[in-house]
C-alpha cells in the first residue's frame, strides 16, 4: 500500500520530467546568477545559537497531514514578519500540489527580507540543485529516506559546488549512519515527523542527537508547536530549531518567534538563581 510519502516522490518525478522539457539544464545552469553570494545559512545558525534558540522560520499554507491551513498567506508579508521577530533564516516549501506553494514564493522571500533561505523540497534530482541556486536558494534539504547514500553524497557535492549549504535530514538510526560515514553536510535535520506516516514524536531528536558528535549543527524539526517543546530540547543541547505549523497559525509570528528565543533565559533564571 503506498504512503503519502510514496505518492509524494511519484509526483514529483513527474513534475521534473516536465521541468526538463520546458528548459534543459544547460539552460537552466544560465539562469543562475553567480554574482549573487551566499548569506551564509549555516554560520548564521551556528552564531545565533550561541547565546539563544537560533529558529529556521518555515513558510507554508498547509500540508498533507494539515491540509490547507492558510491558503492566501502571502510570503512578502509573513517573511518580514518572521525577520522582524528575530529568525535566524527562513524555510519555503515550493512543491505546489501537495504544500500549496505559489511560483514565485522563494523569489518573494528573497526579496524581501534578508534571512538566509533553505528550499524545503523533496529533491531527488540533480536539476533540482540549480533549480535551487537559480532561485537564489541558500541551503537545500536533502531527505534521507527518499535517497540512497550515494545518490545523496552526489546532490549534495553539486550543492557545495554551487556554494549552497546541505541539511541532511534524517529520521533513524540507519539514516544518520550513513549520513555521517557517507555524505558531505553543513547540518543533520533530525525529523520528529515520520514522512510515512506523518505523525511526530520529540523524543525521535534526544534518541539521535545522542549519536551525534557536538561539532555537528543539529537542527530539531517538526511537531515544535510550544515553548516547552523548544524549552526541552534547548535544555539538552540542541541549539537550532525549524518551525512552521505554530507560524502560520499564529495571528502574530513575529510574537511567537520572540517566545521561542527568549525559553533560555528562563533556563538561566533558574541556574543562577
Amino acid at each position: 500500500m503506498n504512503t503519502i510519502l510514496d505518492t509524494i516522490i511519484a509526483s514529483k518525478k513527474n513534475e521534473i520530467a516536465r521541468s526538463k522539457e520546458r528548459i534543459c539544464t544547460k539552460n537552466l545552469i544560465s539562469k543562475i546568477n553567480f554574482d549573487i553570494g551566499s548569506r551564509n545559512f549555516t554560520t548564521s545558525l551556528k552564531h545565533i545559537g550561541k547565546s539563544h534558540p537560533a529558529i529556521i522560520a518555515e513558510f507554508k499554507r498547509g500540508s498533507p497531514s494539515l491540509g490547507k491551513v492558510r491558503p492566501d498567506l502571502e510570503v512578502k508579508n509573513q517573511i518580514k514578519l518572521y525577520e522582524r521577530g528575530g529568525a535566524a533564516a527562513a524555510s519555503v516549501l515550493t512543491d505546489s500540489k501537495f504544500f500549496f506553494a505559489k511560483n514565485n514564493d522563494i523569489i518573494d522571500a528573497f526579496n524581501h527580507a534578508k534571512l538566509p533561505i533553505l528550499r524545503k523540497e523533496f529533491i531527488i534530482d540533480e536539476y533540482q540543485i540549480y533549480e535551487s541556486r537559480a532561485l537564489n536558494a541558500d541551503c537545500i534539504l536533502l531527505i534521507m529516506s527518499i535517497l540512497t547514500a550515494k545518490e545523496a553524497a552526489a546532490l549534495a557535492n553539486t550543492a557545495h559546488e554551487l556554494k549552497m549549504d546541505v541539511l541532511a535530514e534524517v529520521h533513524s538510526h540507519d539514516e544518520l549512519k550513513y549520513v555521517l560515514n557517507e555524505v558531505e553536510c553543513d547540518l543533520i535535520g533530525i525529523n520528529n515527523r515520520n514522512l510515512k506516516t506523518f505523525e511526530t514524536s520529540e523524543s525521535n531528536t534526544l534518541e539521535l542527537a545522542e549519536l551525534i558528535d557536538n561539532k555537528s549543527i543539529i537542527v530539531a524539526e517538526s511537531g515544535l508547536k510550544t515553548n516547552q517543546a523548544v524549552k526541552t530540547l534547548w535544555d539538552e543541547g540542541i541549539r537550532t530549531f525549524l518551525i512552521g505549523e505554530a507560524l502560520i497559525k499564529s495571528e502574530s509570528p513575529d510574537e511567537t518567534i520572540r517566545s521561542f528565543i527568549s525559553v533560555n533565559q528562563y533556563h538561566e533564571y533558574r541556574q543562577y538563581k
